[in-house]
């Protein structure tokens, strides 16, 4: 098997532009009538907003308008709604200036006020699958992979949660399975065998600039 790019010199063809400043970004884009928007989001990880006041923002020459949950559809197990009254994580956006520039958006945020509820919440998977664990979100504690389909609630008795504290992590059945040599005698021959859990954080690959919409 011959392969295109493995082991060539080869030039990709974006990186003259890229490392002579050429490469145009969201932000190098402009048309006619464009505003910008920027978004409230929550400070704390769970909570339920009970008062929104942008009276102030809306009165700031520059403000287009300001969009919260009340005004864009809601659908009742989506797990990442664009604008929420129930934010389930620092960062969630709660509402969304349109100004006529980025500063006079960004002054708009500022000069809106809201009062929360804060709610329970959860860090760790694991915590919220104790007996009493805490919900991430007001629904349950288990959705599916597109998190659209109802949420449901689990909770693991005190002695599966004991068992992950000892080292005995449950094992479920693997919606789709491929094997590729002998695993047994990979672990049998091997020189060493180190077994461990670690987390990391999820991120993009080599990210030239933030998510963006024109």
């Amino acid at each position: 098997m011959a392969y295109k790019l493995i082991g060539k010199d080869f030039t990709p063809p974006d990186v003259h532009a890229k490392v002579t400043g050429k490469a145009k970004f969201a932000e190098d884009f402009k048309v006619d009538g464009m505003l910008y928007a920027r978004l409230l989001t929550s400070p704390v990880p769970h909570a339920r907003i009970l008062n929104l006041d942008v009276s102030k923002a809306l009165q700031m020459e520059g403000v287009v308008a300001i969009l919260t949950a009340d005004d864009v559809p809601q659908m009742p197990n989506l797990a990442n709604p664009i604008l929420t009254n129930e934010p389930s994580y620092v960062g969630d956006p709660i509402l969304a200036v349109a100004a006529i520039n980025e500063q006079i958006a960004e002054n708009a945020i500022e000069a809106i006020n809201f009062d929360f509820e804060a709610l329970p919440f959860t860090v760790d998977p694991l915590s919220s699958l104790q007996p009493d664990g805490p919900h991430a979100r007001q629904q349950g504690n288990v959705g599916n992979s597109t998190m659209q389909d109802e949420f449901k609630s689990i909770h693991w008795s005190e002695q599966d949660i004991q068992a992950i504290k000892d080292g005995e992590m449950p094992e479920g059945e693997a919606a789709r399975e491929w094997s590729v040599g002998n695993l047994e005698t990979g672990f049998a021959d091997a020189a060493y065998v180190v077994s461990e859990s670690f987390v990391t954080a999820s991120f993009s690959h080599n990210s030239m600039e933030p998510r963006s919409a024109l």
